[in-house]
């Protein structure tokens, strides 16, 4: 009877390895021969190496069926059903084990589980533990949980003692808010810390993540980049090479070589930091935004997704098609599509304009801008300065404000307020307006302009007073209206309404004048006077004719009437339909007076006493000057002449028809031109200022 027991137990005990053979077989465990064995990232242990471990007895607790088996020393239980391990606080559970007692390790197969005391949990189809050193490797369905992650692969190598666990043929961990899935993982389960390599893929309520490295903290889900990364966020996508992003406090900073591409806008830094809570984006260090035709560069570049803005500081630059905008900061306003350039601003719009302030303000949505402070344009031959502008481009329009200076090749404009049309070349200048005309050293003063740059019109509205030099002297012309306009190779000037010219050695006043430079001739219109030194001229009309600036000629047309007197007690007088007067070197050297011609003259001693006076009447007759006093007079064709003693003569009766001596209307200096106050004062500072 003890021989069949005996026999039994043997037969028994063959059945089970034969049973442990087969499984083992199919498992990847004991599989040597197989061709792609999965990897064995903890080495078996040497019995060698056993020696020198703590012993930490592997126990059994419970089995269904246990056989043991026990050659050359070593022994080996067998345990079949619920079964049951225990190592310290650490349980084990599964269908069915190998417990060998030689190396205290352990086969598992079948609903393995591992319970640790502080909740963590590994199950698994298969288990191979090594109880000395406390490390386990798990196959197929692996789930290991803790409190509040779970990692899922089919090859898991955990180690119990630093709670670190491994894969490396393809794993996901999760929790409540994310994903993650990679080829290789660590996670460090007192640390919290989990490291993914190869193929990583984030998924999360927020966002999602491809990755070729980065660390995950599972407690504060903190991402760290350690290699090529890609982030979405609804239309946003994020690259970086290096970094971090706090998923809770919704921050993100990337080191190296980020890249920003949100609904075709692409930005690239050295850094880049992202706000999700403020929905702010700052790149820092080569900042680049580029939109299509847009590209905006500087130091720093900050986009708030809620304001629409984006702001540029350091070495800021904005380039759209053909328009180039620099400055200290650069903001762009989404909302209203407004450009602002602040500090030292520059912009140019593919014209010949060339603008700098100290703010400009573009407007994308109405195509115009606005400056502020001081600007100064440059264009293909003028130069402008003001203290502010506006221009709207859609009508080709600019607005100059305050201390308006204009000035290109041949003249320099100066006013409050200049509007200006690009089509047109028309511009309206108020407020204190001074045109000067550097080649013909020609200025106006007035209160308003309307000019043309191209054909050099110019027409004034207001008290206005041109300058001029003239025979090395200043001539004044003022008058309500003034208008100049270029015919062909020639200036016309006309003056109108209240005319009045003042030169040291000329003055007049008259309605209206004209002036022509290619022939050099003053037509003076309606009632005109002149005066020059002690003589006085009136005529219907008047044209004075000038030769290398000075006055050479002076006709009087009809009721000519010429009155000389060095003491305005008596007057020389000649009157004629037609008087021309001539000039030598600006002083009245010879007279014609043609038709009726009548003259009084009254006769001076060589001490310059009055000795008598002369009447005569004929048709013709020559008036000699010497310092602008009467000599002689000529008459020709039957002259009729009377020499009357001053004492014996009504010099009343004398005075001939139309005589007026009308010194009252003379302008004897520039304050009676009837200027205003400001002409005045600028008269005396204009000069300076200007050149």
């Amino acid at each position: 009877m003890k021989k069949y027991k005996r026999e039994f137990k043997w037969m028994l005990c063959l059945l089970l390895c034969t049973i442990c053979i087969t499984l083992s077989a199919q498992n990847p465990f004991f599989n040597k021969k197989k061709k792609t064995p999965p990897p064995q990232l903890l080495p078996e242990i040497s019995n060698s190496e056993q020696d020198t471990l703590p012993t930490n007895i592997v126990e059994i607790i419970n089995s269904n069926i246990t056989e043991g088996l026990k050659e050359n020393n070593e022994e080996t239980n067998f345990l079949f059903g619920d079964v049951v391990l225990k190592q310290g606080d650490l349980f084990m559970q599964c269908d069915t084990a190998i417990l060998y007692k030689y190396d205290n390790s352990v086969l598992a197969y079948g609903n393995v589980i591992i319970q640790q005391p502080d909740s963590v949990n590994v199950f698994a189809d298969s288990l191979r533990y090594f109880g000395d050193k406390r490390k386990a490797i798990l196959r197929n369905n692996v789930v290991l949980s803790d409190s509040i992650n779970k990692v899922f692969t089919n090859y898991l190598n955990y180690d119990l003692n630093s709670k670190r666990a491994s894969y490396h043929y393809g794993g996901m961990l999760t929790n409540p808010n994310t994903q993650l899935v990679s080829e290789t993982g660590y996670y460090y389960l007192n640390q919290k810390e989990a490291f993914f390599k190869d193929s990583v893929l984030v998924l999360d309520d927020r966002f999602t993540l491809k990755a070729d490295t980065l660390k995950f903290h599972t407690e504060t889900e903190f991402v760290t980049f350690l290699g090529p990364t890609n982030i979405y966020l609804d239309s946003l996508e994020l690259y970086t090479e290096a970094g971090f992003y706090d998923t809770q406090k919704n921050y993100a900073e990337f080191t190296r070589n980020p890249r920003l591409d949100k609904d075709g806008q692409i930005a690239t830094a050295n850094k880049m930091l992202y706000d999700g809570k403020q929905q702010i984006t700052t790149m820092m260090g080569n900042a680049k935004l580029v939109k299509e035709n847009q590209i905006a560069t500087a130091n720093t570049i900050v986009y708030n997704e809620k304001t629409k803005l984006t702001k540029l500081t350091g070495n800021a630059k904005f380039v759209e098609e053909d328009r180039v905008a620099t400055a200290n900061e650069i903001r762009y306003d989404d909302n209203n599509q407004k450009i602002y350039l602040d500090g030292n601003a520059h912009y140019r719009d593919g014209t010949p304009r060339d603008i700098r302030s100290d703010v400009i303000v573009y407007d994308s949505k109405n195509k115009s801008y606005t400056t502020e402070g001081k600007v100064a344009f440059k264009t293909d031959n003028q130069d402008i300065k003001a203290n502010e502008s506006y221009y709207d481009e859609a009508n080709k329009m600019t607005t100059l404000i305050g201390d308006v200076v204009m000035v290109d090749s041949t003249n320099v404009i100066t006013a409050d307020t200049v509007h200006y049309s690009d089509e047109s070349g028309n511009a309206k200048a108020r407020g204190q307006v001074v045109w000067k005309d550097t080649t013909n050293q020609t200025i106006i003063y007035t209160q308003a302009a309307d000019y043309n740059k191209e054909t050099e019109f110019i027409k004034t509205f207001g008290r206005s007073l041109m300058t001029t030099l003239m025979d090395g002297d200043t001539l004044y012309v003022a008058a309500d209206t003034l208008m100049t306009i270029q015919n062909d190779s020639a200036r016309v000037l006309t003056a109108s309404s209240d005319v009045r010219i003042f030169k040291k050695d000329l003055q007049a006043v008259c309605d209206s004048l004209s002036y022509n430079d290619a022939d050099s001739i003053f037509h003076f219109y309606k009632n005109p006077i002149m005066w020059s030194d002690t003589s006085q001229f009136i005529a219907d009309t008047m044209l004075v004719k000038l030769k290398d600036k000075k006055i050479d000629k002076i006709d009087l047309n009809y009721n000519a009437l010429i009155l000389n007197s060095p003491d305005e007690l008596f007057f020389n007088q000649i009157k004629g339909r037609y008087i021309v007067a001539f000039f030598e070197e600006s002083e009245l050297h010879l007279m014609n007076v043609i038709g009726n011609a009548e003259s009084v003259y009254y006769a001076l001693d060589d001490n310059k006493a009055y000795i008598a006076v002369n009447k005569s009447i004929c048709s013709e007759m020559k008036v000699h000057f010497d310092n602008n006093e009467v000599q002689y007079i000529d008459s020709f064709e039957q002259p009729k002449s009377t020499l009357y003693p001053m004492t014996q003569v009504d010099h009343n009766n004398l005075k001939l028809k139309g005589f007026k001596w009308a010194v009252d209307k003379r302008p004897d200096n520039i304050s009676e031109l009837g200027l205003k106050m400001w002409q005045l004062k600028l008269l005396e500072t204009t000069t300076q200022k200007l050149k």
